[in-house]
Parts: structure tokens; C-alpha cells; sequence
């Protein structure tokens, strides 16, 4: 699956969550990425309350988060440059605006039948 997102200058970023992501990861991080997405979906999954940004940043490490948007980037888009030159051109995008969207479409790359829900949608449920 393909997911489309903006910048807040409206530049888009496309994200795929095919199964190469996972290769992409390990081998521009040299991380376990299951490892990683766990760590996230853990801290997203606690929040029982709406997200408190500065809160939720203290519960993981922000560069997972990062790594996890440009493992996505250059799984839908090969051409996607490094990391540092990816945030340099998208110098506006903030991953942590769009981490519900980024985890999930981590987390699909193994099953879909998981999702993150932020606590509003849960509430919203109940």
C-alpha cells in the first residue's frame, strides 16, 4: 500500500509498507526494525489520554520515528535520498504529526490486522 503524505508547505511524500521496507531498515540502520516498531507502538498504545506531544517525545527515542518515515519514503520511492538529505529537502515535514500514520503503515508491513488508534478514536469507540 501506498500512503500519500503532506508537508506543512503541501510537498508530498509517498510511504509504502510492502514487506522490503523491512530489508530497507536493517540495512541503512543496522537496526532491528520489529524491535523498533514495538518500542513505538508501546508508547503510542500507553497514551491514555489525548497525545501530549512533549510527553509522548520522553516515552521513545525520536530517531526511530525518523528512521522508520524514511525506511517507508525509500520503499516507495527508490530514489529517496539518504537520510540526511531526505530531511534537508523535506526540511518542514515533522514525522511526529504524522506517527499514527507512519507505525501503522510499519506494522502492516507484517499483518493488517493491527492497527494504532490515537486516544480520541478509542474514546470516541467506547
Amino acid at each position: 500500500m501506498i500512503k500519500t503524505i503532506f508537508t506543512e508547505s503541501d510537498k508530498e511524500i509517498k510511504l509504502s509498507n510492502a514487506a522490503a521496507f523491512l530489508y530497507i531498515y536493517k540495512n541503512q540502520f543496522g537496526k532491528e526494525p520489529l524491535k523498533d516498531i514495538a518500542e513505538l507502538t508501546k508508547a503510542f498504545q500507553n497514551q491514555e489520554e489525548e497525545l501530549d506531544q512533549m510527553e509522548l517525545m520522553k516515552s521513545f527515542d525520536l530517531e526511530v520515528l525518523y528512521n522508520l518515515a524514511w525506511s517507508l519514503a525509500k520503499t516507495a520511492d527508490r530514489k529517496t535520498e539518504e537520510p540526511m538529505d531526505f530531511y534537508l529537502k523535506y526540511d518542514d515535514f515533522k514525522p511526529l504529526d504524522h506517527a499514527l500514520d507512519i507505525i501503522n503503515l510499519a506494522v502492516s508491513s507484517l499483518t493488517g490486522s493491527f492497527e494504532v488508534e490515537d486516544s480520541q478514536e478509542q474514546s470516541e469507540k467506547n
